[in-house]
């Protein structure tokens, strides 16, 4: 009996992106403040708060937040309801359907 070839057609390639290449086309779209605060929470083990990126990327607590909220939106940051709000950086995987 045959076996039937289980390889998946080969396409040229502009038709479908990577995750890997979506993730990179949104870390370039990123601008100043959105890529320091990023930076900081990769960089960092455990979450930060608002006032901790402040201090560690020397931008004010108006440009975190508004950094944080579309870092947020984007689905590159989480943030954790604790009793101190804190945020951590995530890595875009691959979009649920």
């Amino acid at each position: 009996m045959p076996r039937e070839d289980t390889k998946p057609a080969s396409t040229n390639g502009s038709e479908h992106t990577t995750a890997e290449q979506q993730a990179a086309q949104t870390l370039a779209a990123l601008n100043e403040q959105e890529r320091a605060v990023l930076d900081v929470l990769m960089a960092s083990a455990t979450a930060r708060t608002a006032a901790q990126l402040s201090a560690a990327s020397g931008l004010s607590r108006e440009q975190i937040a508004t950094a944080l909220e579309s870092l947020r939106v984007q689905g590159l940051v989480t943030q954790f309801n604790t009793l101190i709000e804190s945020y951590g950086a995530r890595f875009p995987g691959l979009e649920l359907r």
